[in-house]
């Protein structure tokens, strides 16, 4: 009996170690998850006045905007690629040779124009300078030194000829010569016709082509049917003008040309209507060979001379009101106004005086 007693006493002492042992690690636990939520203590921050002010960026996001959610990872900004092109990749000068030829069945023209040109489409154009240069012994072949480093557009023109123009890109380190082949071949044609609004073909009206390379241009005069055409025109850029460019009858049509031929949208002008202008000196004779010019706001423009009943008609004016002025170099001048409608002929008289 003594020694069961003694066993029961030892199982006793064990079990109550085996519960206090668990319950120190139940604090221990507690405490250490009390630990981890605690926030910890802020720091005190200086007044607001004395605080440096935080550098700006265009990443840096306001403290009141990123409270309360994750900032966004920062990204690198985005960088052009033509950004990188170094400004010392076209310093310097670089070699273009040229060999012109000729469309099978074209006479090789005896004299040509090599005509070099800043590229509008490749990088360095603005690097790039302009040359003309005139070829007048029937060469084939042509070799320019000394040209800026730059993008180029390389083209042909010989009389009633052109050829396409080509790119070339002359830049360090390992582009600063071109090789390049130039096919010429017989200038085309550029047709197209003029009608005003309601339809109807106008017949008479000057129609100008203007170069975009140099300006210069050329008219041509539309037929019963509202047509025109112009011939031996080289390949380029251009603009149309009806009526004239100075004070066109509608929008300016812009037109890159390639031969053989181009037949351009047609133009469509306002219902146009004429003036008929009497120029009478101060005792009412009239004023033969007196110039009449004259222009409104909604375009179109009055060049005239009168004949010798001291008379001039003024054609295809767009409808609106006329400022005119008429000049003679021994009886004077004159001015007046003269309103036009569509469809329909108008009056006016100019005395002249000193």
């Amino acid at each position: 009996m003594a020694g069961g007693s003694a066993v029961q006493a030892l199982l006793i002492v064990f079990s109550l170690l085996v519960l206090a042992t668990g319950a120190l690690l139940v604090i221990e636990l507690v405490r250490a998850r009390g630990e981890r939520r605690e926030p910890a203590p802020a720091k005190a921050l200086p007044p607001a006045e004395a605080r440096a002010p935080e550098p700006h960026s265009a990443l840096a996001i306001p403290r009141a905007e990123a409270r309360g959610r994750e900032l966004p990872a920062a990204r690198a900004p985005e960088v052009d690629p033509l950004a990188q092109i170094s400004p010392r990749r076209f310093e310097g000068s670089g070699t273009l040779r040229v060999r012109l030829t000729a469309r099978p069945g074209v006479a090789f023209p005896e004299r040509w124009t090599l005509v070099v040109a800043p590229s509008k489409v490749l990088i360095g154009g603005e690097h790039a300078s302009s040359r003309r240069i005139e070829l007048s012994s029937g060469e084939r072949e042509f070799v320019l030194d000394d040209l800026p480093l730059g993008g180029y557009e390389v083209r042909a023109e010989a009389p009633a000829m052109s050829s396409a123009p080509v790119l070339a890109l002359l830049a360090r380190p390992d582009e600063t010569e071109a090789d390049l082949v130039l096919e010429i071949y017989p200038a085309g044609f550029l047709a197209g016709a003029v009608f005003d609004e309601a339809g109807v073909p106008v017949e008479g009206l000057e129609v100008v082509l203007e170069s975009a390379t140099d300006r210069s241009r050329r008219s041509a005069t539309t037929a019963h049917d509202g047509r025109y055409r112009f011939d031996d025109v080289l390949d380029g850029e251009y603009s149309l003008s009806a009526g004239g460019p100075e004070r066109p009858l509608a929008p300016p049509l812009d037109i890159g040309f390639l031969a053989p031929s181009l037949h351009a949208p047609a133009i469509t002008v306002p219902i146009l209507g004429a003036l008929e202008i009497r120029v009478l000196d101060r005792a009412g004779q009239p004023v033969p060979d007196a110039r009449v010019e004259g222009y409104a706001h909604e375009g179109g423009r009055i060049d005239a001379r009168t004949d010798e009943r001291g008379d001039a008609l003024a054609r295809f004016l767009a409808p609106g009101e006329y400022v005119l002025f008429a000049s003679h170099p021994e009886r004077g001048q004159g001015r007046a106004r003269g309103a036009v409608r569509a469809g329909e002929h108008a009056a006016v008289e100019l005395r002249l005086g000193p």
